[in-house]
């Protein structure tokens, strides 16, 4: 491999790292967000709003929150189930080598230590 294919593969793989690294943090971003909300939400409730009011509000901030995370994985699903993933991983990882190296013994067993007999 010469060094300008090295040059390519590294660039490649530094835009995969960082798409995925920007939706990370796309995601990350957004869920503080809804948490950090929430909360102030709770809080302002708590100090300004009669009890049962902010009780109300409240649950129905958790059904919005259910219905949110619901959306989210229905969505998440129906994205994961267009993906052919045996194939992105064929394109993925084609152009790429592998190196395995092992090594096995077999070694006799030690006499000094009793030996055990199954099922007992």
């Amino acid at each position: 491999m010469t060094t300008l294919d090295k040059e390519k593969q590294d660039e490649g793989q530094r835009k995969g790292d960082d798409l995925s690294d920007r939706i990370r943090g796309a995601i990350t971003s957004g869920v503080k967000s809804v948490l950090v909300s929430q909360e102030s939400v709770r809080n302002v409730l708590s100090d300004f709003i009669p009890k049962e009011i902010s009780t109300t509000v409240k649950a129905h901030l958790e059904g919005m929150k259910k219905e949110l995370y619901s959306g989210l994985v229905n969505e998440f699903t129906a994205f994961l189930s267009k993906i052919d993933l045996a194939g992105e991983l064929r394109r993925a990882l084609s152009g790429l080598k592998v190196t395995v190296r092992a090594e096995i013994e077999f070694s006799e067993p030690d006499e000094s230590k009793p030996k055990k007999r199954p099922g007992r």
